[in-house]
């Protein structure tokens, strides 16, 4: 009896034969028609052994490029992916063509992947570069993406509105149970079920950073009046969201989603304190007002109104985890067109006012806060805000712009030490670098002084202007 090997072909064992004295391989096969047969000789069988091992090799390699393993007898791959697509689009046409794993990258705590994916969809071919971060046990960004921001996804999709509009964070993709796909499937096309526990350790986000969004075009210094005025209205935007949705369910977040971690406030160190001081005792301007600011970093933070400021907020707002689009205009310069956010790892439960006082006080540019400040908060920020939620439902009642006023200069502080804390670890840096490159040094002690005195210039002001709209 003998075996056909093609089977090899396919990358399946073929099966043995069951003369065990024979090592011989393959069908007998006519030397001439008529002629009688001869069995292969050992080395043509071992050869032809070989040959059929390596085709299989190179499909094993070959389909280890076009898969992904994530543990818990997971694996994807073409079909998943399809099945991940179809349902984030709700299309049952799209179709995936290629799918290429292009770099692995071990983290302390998983693993890393970008992967290079081609879908049809209508007959037109369209590449889409998607991140997996697969940890090795829960992780609070991927809850935040695939639990919460989904949520908020699909209240904003059951409003009849576009999630892009509102909500400043690269699209993320849930692997789903085949049970609530959408497709319909061949009897030949088999899923595993996925389970629960994917969605608290892996997040699957499309690839944009870098490529159709960017970090700030601008040259040094902070963000210009066009890209705060977007900034800040996108914001608003985002907090928005969950806002509507907290008042419309009347829900609360704590409760309904216990893995979110709570805020912690900006802190100063003591060395920090130490030059704050001496940036007082040297100013003739400021000096007079320096128990605001010196008591005030060290004091704990008050209670905040949550049930009327509560959002959904971003947590460590900085110009390094904002990212913008750009398009052109008359072929003559670049005008940002949307926003997004980076790193949703600190994301929390928290007043409005913290990330709008971090994206000040941290991003935007110290002549455009000085000028704008005021128009940045009380018009872009709150009409963004109030027009946001009532598209949502209008009949939400929101916080009147002079209550969102007044809790916006009870906090100024934390916008203070968000962007004390910014500066002063930019001025540390350099404080590192041999005296070899010393010259080669731009930030210096004048700049770190000139960036604080700007604050506290800004902050006062503030104050004054409020108290003054009160009276």
């Amino acid at each position: 009896m003998t075996t056909n090997l093609s089977s090899l072909s396919n990358g399946k064992s073929s099966v043995l034969p069951g003369r065990r004295h024979s090592i011989a391989v393959g069908q007998s096969t006519p030397s001439h028609p008529g002629h009688s047969t001869r069995r292969k000789s050992i080395q043509e069988s071992l050869q032809s052994l070989t040959q059929s091992m390596s085709v299989g090799l190179r499909i094993a390699i070959r389909a280890s490029k076009e898969s992904l393993e994530l543990g818990e007898d997971l694996i994807l791959d073409k079909l998943l992916t399809r099945e991940m697509l179809a349902n984030h689009y709700n299309e049952r046409d799209i179709r995936v063509v290629k799918f290429i794993i292009h770099k692995k990258e071990e983290r302390s705590n998983g693993e890393f992947h970008e992967i290079e994916v081609w879908t049809k969809r209508d007959g037109v071919r369209k590449k889409i570069d998607i991140l997996v971060s697969a940890s090795a046990e829960d992780d609070r960004e991927t809850q935040v993406y695939n639990i919460l921001l989904t949520n908020l996804r699909n209240y904003i999709l059951c409003k009849k509105l576009n999630p892009r509009k509102y909500l400043c964070t690269a699209d993320h993709f849930l692997l789903w149970n085949p049970e609530e796909s959408l497709l319909e499937r061949a009897e030949d096309e088999e899923i595993s079920g996925v389970p629960s526990s994917v969605n608290n350790r892996i997040l699957i986000q499309e690839n944009v950073f870098g490529k159709e969004y960017r970090l700030s075009m601008l040259d040094g210094g902070g963000l210009d009046y066009e890209h705060s005025v977007l900034s800040v209205s996108k914001l608003a935007k985002f907090h928005a969201v969950s806002y509507a949705f907290r008042k419309e369910g009347k829900m609360d977040i704590s409760s309904e989603y216990p893995w979110m971690k709570p805020r912690s406030r900006s802190k100063v160190n003591h060395q920090t304190m130490v030059r704050l001081q001496n940036i007082f005792q040297q100013s003739s301007q400021f000096g007079q007002y320096s128990s605001i600011f010196l008591n005030g970093v060290q004091e704990e933070a008050g209670e905040d109104e949550l049930e009327n400021f509560g959002v959904i907020s971003h947590g460590s707002l900085n110009k390094s985890k904002v990212f913008y689009k750009y398009r052109s205009e008359l072929e003559s310069r670049l005008f940002c067109s949307d926003m997004i956010f980076k790193d949703l790892s600190e994301c929390c439960y928290d007043s409005c006012l913290i990330d709008l006082l971090h994206l000040l006080f941290t991003a935007v540019d110290p002549e455009v806060r000085e000028e704008y400040m005021a128009d940045l908060v009380c018009s872009v920020y709150y009409d963004s805000f109030a027009s946001a939620v009532a598209s949502f439902n209008q009949r939400i009642v929101i916080f009147s712009r002079g209550e969102f006023v007044h809790e916006f200069e009870r906090n100024l502080i934390e916008g203070f030490n968000a962007g004390l804390n910014l500066h002063t670890e930019e001025y540390e840096a350099t404080l590192t670098v041999p005296d070899s490159k010393s010259s080669q040094q731009t930030y210096t002690y004048t700049d770190y002084r000139d960036c604080v005195l700007s604050m506290v210039r800004d902050i006062l002001q503030f104050k004054i202007n409020a108290q003054a709209t009160v009276t």
